[in-house]
């Protein structure tokens, strides 16, 4: 087989070659993509998810300080009731 012919093959088979790496490229290109994209969603639901417990529990503590206030006030409010009957009974 002549040098030339011999150089030839070994160039169709390196460009087949390249061929054949540059689509396992773009496959392996797109497959990563996919998978940050599953990554960045994931983190989002979990921040999501986050920030809804967050705002929950300052929900939760807000109502909890409004009830002791109302206790508080109930309690005074009992007090200077019962404070007034003691005085009209003197």
């Amino acid at each position: 087989m002549p040098p030339s012919a011999e150089n030839s093959m070994k160039l169709e088979a390196a460009e087949a070659k390249l061929q054949d790496l540059k689509a396992n490229t773009t496959i392996l290109g797109k497959e990563a993509a996919a998978a940050l994209a599953a990554v960045e969603a994931q983190q989002q639901r979990l921040t999501l998810q986050r920030l809804i417990a967050m705002v929950l529990q300052c929900a939760l503590m807000i109502l909890r300080r409004f009830n002791e206030t109302l206790d508080q006030g109930n309690n005074k409010q009992a007090i200077t009731s019962h404070s007034s009957h003691i005085y009209f009974l003197l």
